[in-house]
């Protein structure tokens, strides 16, 4: 399993891989982060992730295919946090 930080929109990895959860932590207002099957944005949104200011996010899965890639984009707000992936 791979642990790849982030505290900025970031190209995780750029061939097949399963998403297997993440942590992220909102520390500058409320933030939103969406997850895409690709290597940027313009591939499939798989989910919309929402953290209130001061808050976080964390989730484990058996794992989530992702076929193309797996790009995280900050939306709004400052997320840091960790993204596992296989």
């Amino acid at each position: 399993m791979q642990y790849v930080t982030m505290n900025s929109s970031k190209l995780i990895r750029n061939n097949a891989a399963l998403w297997k959860g993440h942590h992220l932590y909102a520390s500058s207002g409320d933030s939103v982060v969406e997850m895409y099957d690709g290597i940027d944005d313009t591939g499939i949104k798989v989910c919309t992730i929402k953290i209130k200011n001061n808050e976080h996010d964390d989730h484990v899965f058996v794992g989530i295919p992702f076929n193309n890639g797996v790009y995280v984009k900050v939306v709004s707000g400052s997320v840091s946090g960790s993204i596992f992936v296989e």
